[in-house]
């Protein structure tokens, strides 16, 4: 194992990981994340008025992805060694239904921007957001989707 495997695996199974063991957190942090996306896109797209704007913004996004990573307990980030069949079964799944839904988001969005006639750095905003939200994801679904952890590992 790797020093950041090793850490990392460290983290996510620790007490402050068990604390977001619930389903409810793990929907909260949903949100918190689309907003922090959301409000990324937009500081990106008003970058000429405030590069601050996106360095808050990037720090609170970083945050949000952060507090998810260990929501899931690295399921997305570590090796299949350090994980149980369950745990792969669901990073698996969540792979294969977000690509469907990033699909059906990417043209809905690409399609509504289009027909807006935005200026571009407004364009790029959406694009900022549109390209963080699709990559994002499988972490996404699997978090709205699990159930509580109730101590099984």
């Amino acid at each position: 194992m790797t020093y950041f495997q090793e850490r990392l695996y460290g983290n996510v199974n620790g007490p402050f990981a068990d604390r977001l063991q619930n389903r409810a957190g793990r929907r909260a942090l949903v949100l918190a994340t689309l907003l922090g996306a959301a409000w990324v896109g937009v500081a990106f797209s008003n970058l000429e008025h405030g590069f601050w704007w996106l360095v808050a913004a990037a720090i609170v996004f970083e945050s949000c992805i952060l507090l998810l990573i260990l929501s899931l307990r690295g399921i997305f980030e570590l090796k299949d060694d350090l994980l149980d069949e369950y745990q792969i079964s669901v990073r698996n799944n969540a792979y294969k239904a977000s690509y469907g839904l990033v699909l059906v988001f990417l043209l809905v969005l690409a399609t509504i921007a289009a027909g807006m006639e935005l200026p571009r750095y407004s364009v790029f905003g959406i694009a900022v957001f549109a390209f963080l939200v699709s990559a994002l994801a499988p972490r996404l679904v699997s978090a709205w989707n699990l159930e509580d952890d109730r101590g099984q590992q």
